[in-house]
């Protein structure tokens, strides 16, 4: 791994050594140490998404990336080896939520474009709708507005009698911010 500029020291160190030992199934309340190590990958490029797939033998899954901008050189970053499992799409991401050219049902959907409060939303909502039962939304620059805050209220709902969570009816098992990213693991079930 490289080092990640930006990245404070204790963070860098506390990622690779969690590389170094990788348990194969994370519980609920020990999520936010993969979630963190993670998240320090992200901060990279793409690569490291397509990486975890090609490690975990994942040989079926795509990482699709949508990119407006002609002048941008998507996947540039990205080795031969991972290119494969690679989709770019050029274009909105409004035409291609309209279109087929998405799967249905995704396990993870990772927000990093335009970072207005009302494109912020629109993507939450839309892509929220493709995630599976354990799928993970996570948004960059979560700080920018109150796009992401409001989302998971929105996904939360409380017991009227108690005011804690109502597990049945909130569409969400957690969430979370780590810096600038922000995490929300769906729950399908929710009545």
């Amino acid at each position: 791994m490289k080092k990640v500029p930006g990245l404070p020291g204790h963070w860098w160190r506390r990622a690779k050594e969690a590389n170094r030992s990788a348990p194969l199934s994370t519980p609920f309340y020990g999520v936010w140490d993969s979630v963190a190590r993670f998240a320090a990958e992200i901060r990279t490029n793409s690569a490291f998404i397509l990486k975890a797939l090609a490690d975990e033998k994942l040989a079926t899954a795509k990482l699709y990336s949508i990119e407006w901008c002609k002048d941008c050189e998507q996947g540039a970053l990205i080795p031969d080896e991972l290119r494969p499992q690679f989709v770019p799409l050029r274009g909105k991401v409004e035409d291609f939520a309209r279109s087929d050219e998405l799967p249905s049902c995704i396990d993870m959907f990772l927000h990093d474009s335009s970072h207005s409060y009302r494109h912020m939303l629109w993507e939450f909502r839309q892509f929220w709708q493709r995630l599976r039962d354990g799928g993970l939304l996570v948004s960059h620059d979560v700080h920018m507005n109150a796009a992401f805050p409001e989302f998971v209220a929105k996904t939360y709902t409380d017991d009227k009698k108690t005011g804690r969570r109502d597990a049945q009816r909130t569409s969400h098992y957690e969430w979370g911010r780590w810096g600038y990213i922000g995490f929300v693991t769906k729950k399908i079930n929710a009545q």
